[in-house]
């Protein structure tokens, strides 16, 4: 069953970042952190 992400309540979490670039830096910590194993039960792949 699909959700819609636009909205809120469906998706669980707000937006990233306030512009772009800060929602890119964001995920790219993530992603970081994720392929380090520095974060608990979050998936392998980027």
């Amino acid at each position: 069953m699909a959700t819609n992400t636009k909205n809120k309540e469906a998706a669980g979490h707000g937006p990233v970042g306030k512009n772009i670039s800060e929602t890119r830096r964001t995920s790219r910590l993530r992603r970081h952190a994720r392929l380090r194993k520095k974060v608990a039960g979050t998936a392998d792949r980027p």
